[in-house]
């Protein structure tokens, strides 16, 4: 285990694989939603999910004993503790996907290069787009489609559920004035002060989630979705609310950190008014289907 001044790698690493956002070309041309009529009576039997968020995609759908293969960083529903892992998203396991013999890889799109690769082996692969809430409820569509039969028809449920509820939600906060808001993705923990801040920039699933729940994303104008910022930048964001988020391999060591985010001093409205949040909830750091909860819970503090 490191020292506690230095960053645990594997907390990044984790954000990395579950956002997987750092890379914004395209895998091919992006997959139109399909119409309802389009639903085929069958579909995919073996599916391997690569990334959490479309692994919880499939088991909402109902089609969790579909799959053959998962990330290895999935741990939602704990159905997929028994599924096969086939690494990360930096350290993926081809030779393993094909010993899985799937009819189906389901991929974000924007791993070109993974994409590539498993078609070059002969391998279906099927892109979704996890970058936007719009994205995500789009996914439900592509991807019940491929399942074919009840499941399509369970994604044209969920989205417009979630689509409802969400809308009520932004409903109620839309009444109320914006709340400068800065979301902490990673840093080092227990130092002290605060050091490698990596923040929610130009990140469409995180702005939406801040907007939604009545807020608005201070570094917003950031060049990345993932940006690192200096103690400076954020006295000048000046936030009235810090939401802190700890990966779960961050927990033991930094439960809640609100006293690095104090070392900015009375200068800060969220560290003056004592608004500084931690959230170690695994949803809060994986867009897929369960993002109304986070939704929730960011409406909650603002």
């Amino acid at each position: 285990m490191e020292s506690k001044s230095k960053k645990n790698p594997l907390a990044f690493l984790w954000f990395v694989s579950v956002f997987s956002l750092f890379n914004l070309s395209g895998c091919g041309k992006p997959q139109a939603p399909v119409s309802e009529a389009a639903a085929p009576a069958s579909g995919a039997k073996r599916l391997i999910a690569t990334t959490p968020s479309i692994a919880e995609v499939v088991f909402e759908l109902g089609a969790g004993d579909r799959l053959v293969g998962v990330c290895r960083f999935c741990e939602y529903p704990e159905e997929v503790e028994k599924i096969t892992k086939i690494g990360g998203l930096l350290d993926r396991d081809n030779e393993e996907i094909i010993r899985l013999q799937p009819d189906l890889v389901i991929e974000l799109e924007e791993n070109l290069d993974s994409c590539k690769t498993l078609r070059n082996f002969g391998i279906e692969v099927l892109t979704v787009n996890h970058k936007s809430i719009e994205g995500i409820l789009d996914s439900f569509l592509l991807i019940g489609d491929r399942l074919g039969g009840e499941h399509f028809e369970k994604a044209v449920a969920l989205r417009e559920r979630l689509l409802r509820e969400m809308n009520a939600i932004r409903e109620r906060t839309e009444k109320t004035k914006p709340v400068r808001t800065l979301i902490s993705i990673d840093r080092e923990r227990q130092t002290g002060k605060l050091l490698s801040v990596f923040v929610a920039g130009k990140n469409p699933f995180f702005e939406e989630i801040i907007r939604v729940a009545g807020g608005t994303n201070v570094a917003k104008d950031a060049l990345s979705p993932f940006q690192l910022v200096s103690v400076e930048e954020i006295l000048r964001f000046n936030p009235e609310v810090i939401i802190d988020i700890c990966p779960k391999v961050s927990q033991n060591t930094d439960p809640t950190g609100k006293d690095d985010w104090k070392t900015l001093g009375d200068g800060i409205a969220a560290v003056r008014e004592d608004r500084i949040y931690s959230l170690s909830d695994d949803y809060a750091s994986i867009p897929g289907p369960r993002f109304l909860l986070l939704i929730q819970r960011f409406a909650e503090i603002l």
